[in-house]
């Protein structure tokens, strides 16, 4: 499983296209926001159990998922986007990377 890690300190503007068939279980492209094992917050695009397509959030806090949404997508290609101004973070999605949607 591929990944990079790295600290960044103060603001950040995140993007990754994410591309692939996602026909397997979930098959996940993700950027994250990462406090600890306990708490962090993603956007991702990929499919789900059911093999569904979807982008969407997840937020984890004190080790529970508390929230998140999740949108059905045609492709699980799409361009994903986070955004940390001050001490809101920011999810957004894409077709063209240009084009963005929270």
């Amino acid at each position: 499983m591929p990944r990079i890690a790295r600290e960044v300190d103060g603001d950040f503007d995140l993007q990754a296209h994410v591309r692939g068939e996602f026909t397997e279980e979930y098959q996940t492209g993700m950027l994250i926001a990462w406090t600890s094992e306990e708490q962090y917050f993603a956007v991702k695009t990929g499919s789900d159990r059911y093999r569904v397509k979807k982008v969407g959030t997840s937020v984890m806090t004190r080790g529970v998922i508390t929230g998140g949404a999740h949108q059905r997508r045609k492709s699980a290609s799409n361009w994903i986007r986070l955004q940390r101004i001050g001490d809101e973070l920011t999810s957004f999605y894409s077709d063209d990377g240009r084009n963005w949607m929270l």
